[in-house]
């Protein structure tokens, strides 16, 4: 079974940080704690402080505690690429 939150579409603001993770990960955090880590330190440090405290607040309640993130900079200058750098792979 699968569950999925949807929400209605919202701009990205410069400096916003995306959070996609499992429940072992956000359900050992209130919003607050999740908007306040990531709201002075680079995103990867975090994310892996994250993921290792809340294997431990998670203990045996939790399969697994996994996520990705990035840090939306508007002002980004985009950087072009001769190959794709992202694969669609098929799972048979």
């Amino acid at each position: 079974m699968f569950y999925v939150e949807s929400g209605k579409p919202t701009a990205l603001q410069f400096d916003d940080v995306l959070l996609l993770c499992s429940d072992g990960l956000w359900g050992g955090y209130t919003e607050l704690e999740l908007a306040c880590a990531f709201a002075t330190e680079p995103v990867a440090p975090v994310l892996n402080r994250l993921v290792a405290e809340a294997v431990v607040r998670g203990a045996t309640q939790a399969d697994n505690a996994t996520g990705i993130a990035m840090r939306y900079l508007a002002d980004t200058v985009d950087h072009y690429t001769p190959q794709p750098v992202c694969h669609i792979l098929k799972i048979s």
